[in-house]
């Protein structure tokens, strides 16, 4: 099942609705799943709404914070290196 990670990954490409994050990360768009995953990453400062007055709006979007920006980076960078190496 698709992680934050992913979501992660997916939001450095720009901001992206609901519905266009479940079709990317193959999940339900009504799923609890990724409702829960959503409200974490934004409890956790890496990703913010667009429309912080309107939280439950069907054109809300979501973006990545500076620190969820940083994350990501630091994820790439990872996976960049090669095996046996720090």
């Amino acid at each position: 099942m698709a992680g934050r990670e992913s979501c992660i990954a997916l939001l450095a490409d720009g901001e992206k609705g609901r519905k266009e994050i479940a079709l990317a990360l193959n999940v339900s768009g009504k799923s609890g799943y990724l409702k829960r995953m959503l409200a974490e990453l934004v409890e956790d400062g890496l990703i913010e709404l667009t429309l912080l007055d309107k939280p439950n709006s069907s054109l809300q979007k979501y973006r990545l914070t500076a620190k969820g920006e940083m994350s990501f980076q630091n994820e790439t960078s990872k996976s960049a290196k090669p095996y046996g190496k720090k």
